[in-house]
């Protein structure tokens, strides 16, 4: 390890003229996740074998018996090391980052949130992670104002969002006290959520809730997020303290 290097770890602000762009060992939070496994699949079929993929054995709406297993099974015949990974599990944080240099985080809206991102982004500073990216809700930004309006409506009115916003504030000050930089990829509502979640209600009931808060939604494919990440995974230099909102092309 550099000198350079290890004075990033103590002066703010220094982490910007250590930085490589080797994405190194990545660690991905969920491979369960309609992002994640789409995340790590990608990665994998592109030779970046340094993966590292999280996976919840526990229950999971929606989900059959074993399709935990049978993603597990999947990425580690395509290389991946596939570990249990629970975010109700701090002593799963430690693990999951020992050796790592990229983190891709999708983070789910769960009980004890306000105190498991904070003590995992934590662990990550301890583990010297140099890049953190992180799936996001739509945030406000200067270039759009139309977007802008719609996410501070958003933040103000849906937990999921706030909670997203609030992850997000803190992950930004990250880079002030250690060698992390970030990239959010912030998407509005994901095509595969609704047929996940209530693909049993839309058969039989022919019944369809959004959290939309009245307004219209833009529906993102999860496959073009995926895509997104990955290009900020293996270029990360260009993406680094940056946040993108990742919309649709319009309204329904």
């Amino acid at each position: 390890m550099s000198f350079l290097k290890k004075a990033a770890d103590i002066v703010p602000g220094l982490g910007k003229f250590t930085y490589d762009n080797d994405a190194g060992k990545i660690f991905i939070t969920s491979g369960t996740g309609v992002i994640g496994y789409r995340v790590a699949i990608s990665l994998l079929e592109a030779g970046h074998k340094d993966i590292r993929v999280g996976i919840f054995e526990g229950d999971r709406q929606g989900m059959n018996d074993g399709f935990g297993r049978k993603i597990a099974e999947q990425l580690e015949e395509k290389g991946a090391e596939v570990i249990e990974f629970n975010w109700a599990q701090e002593s799963d944080y430690a693990t999951a980052l020992e050796g790592v240099k990229t983190v891709f985080c999708t983070l789910p809206h769960i009980e004890g949130w306000a105190d498991m991102f904070p003590t995992f982004l934590k662990t990550s500073k301890a583990k010297k992670i140099e890049h953190f990216v992180k799936v996001s809700f739509l945030r406000p930004t200067h270039a759009f104002k139309g977007v802008a309006e719609i996410a501070r409506m958003y933040r103000e009115n849906v937990p999921f969002v706030s909670f997203h916003g609030t992850c997000d504030d803190i992950l930004q000050q990250a880079k002030t006290d250690s060698r992390i930089s970030y990239t959010i990829l912030c998407t509005s509502h994901l095509m595969a959520t609704p047929l996940l979640a209530q693909g049993k209600t839309l058969r039989e009931e022919k019944k369809f809730v959004t959290a939309s808060y009245g307004m219209g939604v833009n529906y993102v494919s999860p496959n073009d997020v995926a895509k997104a990440a990955v290009v900020v995974l293996t270029n990360q230099k260009p993406h680094r303290n940056k946040v993108y909102n990742l919309t649709g092309p319009g309204p329904t």
